[in-house]
């Protein structure tokens, strides 16, 4: 059942209205036209009788005979049971002598004529009127009035009245409105059925969107809309609902895997350091090796600290709190110090590094937003460069531009996973992330800091290598 205040109630509600509005308009329209057409045409053929026995009686007041005097009654009788009119014939003072129908044509005596009507007509030369001619008769009708000319004189010598009924005008329009009637209900009928069909097709994938919508609210990001085939603006919206759908549901996947990893990550160094405590606490540990525990202590701190800050810095990101504060610095003294910090760990592994840059390269740029990109490109290529393997760092200055490329060799990132690399949580496969720690949040960070930049960084990986570059303007 389709709820009351539903958008395809409103819509069929508001179609329906539509529909029966036009066609209410439509057959006023039509009545009051038909109407129009039917009474002048009514008053057209009055007008002809009317003419012909104005006349017909001429002739006879000029050419009277009691021989004539018959015929002319017939012929009366009979123009009046043609035209369905009844004929009033005046003498020239005004009082009737003879009323014709279709019931034949009888003399009359001493009946005076409307005297209002007979007096308009001597003035104007004809009359016109819709009632019942001073109540002659007694339903309205259509009634014309026209001289009878003294062809010897020039003069009027009467007057003759046409009157049709106008009730069998009414009948002629009733029955053409039935019809008229009958074919609109038609019609409208399959009008509301098809607008009912439309509004229904309109409204199933809106309804489908909003159970889905509830389905998301869920958790539940599998349910789709089906109508993506359609070429409307309806299968568009579908089509976007649908990508929107499985982003969210990737993005869900990430996020259950960004949490178990980095329960994962956090419980690791905890559990380390809180052995080590223990154990020190105990006197499991030897004092002569607290030194050597501290350490490894600190750099589980150091390292639950990062990922607090990476995740951190992602909210931030997301909420719109960062700003960008631009100075101008030497990328190439910070890219330096980065790379040197990571001396130790690249000699142990006995990687080559072959670095590339001028002495100086000044950029306007945000510092600490940059040294957080070049740290997290450097600490990416170090966690994956093989041993023994080659890490390099450009970095060049191209026109207004600054070109940075960055590459190690070893396990290459699968063209599946180079469209989805810089995705926040987002981490490649197993085999590549092997043994390694990480939240999935450093690479979405770098491309969200170069994007504000006004620049853009891409990844290609092939041949046992893989390289990340990117470039914005350096001033």
């Amino acid at each position: 059942m389709k709820k009351k205040g539903s958008l395809f109630v409103k819509n069929f509600t508001t179609y329906a209205a539509v529909i029966l509005l036009g066609f209410i308009v439509l057959a006023v329209s039509f009545v009051l036209i038909a109407d129009r057409y039917s009474t002048a045409e009514k008053m057209e053929a009055l007008d002809k009788v009317a003419q012909r026995a104005s006349n017909t009686t001429a002739v006879i007041i000029n050419n009277y005979s009691p021989a004539i005097e018959s015929l002319y009654e017939l012929s009366m009788a009979q123009m009046a049971g043609d035209a369905g009119a009844t004929i009033v014939i005046c003498d020239v003072t005004g009082k009737i002598s003879y009323i014709a129908d279709s019931d034949g044509c009888y003399p009359q005596r001493y009946i005076e004529a409307y005297p209002s009507a007979f007096s308009q007509l001597v003035r104007n030369g004809s009359y016109t009127e819709k009632g019942t001619f001073g109540g002659l008769f007694s339903d309205k009708r259509y009634i014309i009035g026209l001289p009878v000319m003294n062809v010897s004189t020039g003069g009027y010598s009467g007057a003759v009245f046409a009157a049709a009924p106008v009730a069998s005008n009414i009948n002629m329009l009733q029955d053409v409105f039935g019809a008229f009637l009958a074919a609109l209900l038609s019609v409208l009928l399959v009008t509301l059925i098809l607008s009912y069909l439309i509004t229904a097709r309109l409204t199933r994938p809106l309804k489908t969107m909003a159970n889905a919508a509830v389905s998301f609210a869920r958790g539940d990001f599998t349910m789709r809309v089906p109508e993506a085939l359609r070429n409307d603006e309806v299968g568009e919206l579908a089509v976007s609902f649908n990508n929107m759908a499985a982003s969210m549901q990737s993005l869900e996947e990430q996020r259950r895997d960004f949490i178990a990893n980095v329960s994962h990550d956090l419980k690791t160094p905890m559990t380390t350091i809180a052995g080590f405590v223990d154990g020190m606490l105990d006197g499991t540990v030897p004092r002569e090796k607290y030194n050597e525990y501290l350490k490894v202590i600190s750099e589980e701190v150091k390292r639950l600290s990062r990922m607090a800050n990476r995740m951190l810095d992602m909210a931030k990101f997301e909420s719109g709190a960062i700003v960008i504060n631009k100075i101008t610095f030497d990328v190439c003294e910070l890219a330096s110090r980065i790379i040197l910090s990571f001396e130790q760990v690249l000699n142990a592994r006995n990687v080559e590094v072959i670095v590339s840059m001028p002495s100086e390269l000044k950029i306007l740029a945000d510092k600490d937003a940059m040294a957080q990109v070049i740290y997290n490109l450097v600490d990416n290529a170090v966690k994956f460069v093989d041993d023994k393997g080659r890490l390099s760092m450009s970095i060049a200055a191209v026109g207004n531009l600054m070109h940075f490329k960055i590459s190690n060799t070893g396990a290459e990132i699968p063209m599946a996973d180079q469209q989805h690399i810089f995705e926040r949580f987002y981490k490649v496969d197993r085999s590549r992330n092997l043994n390694r720690q990480g939240s999935g949040l450093g690479l979405y960070i770098v491309k969200t800091i170069i994007n504000l930049h006004g620049g853009d960084i891409k990844v290609k990986s092939g041949n046992n290598e893989t390289e990340f570059y990117f470039k914005f303007p350096i001033s």
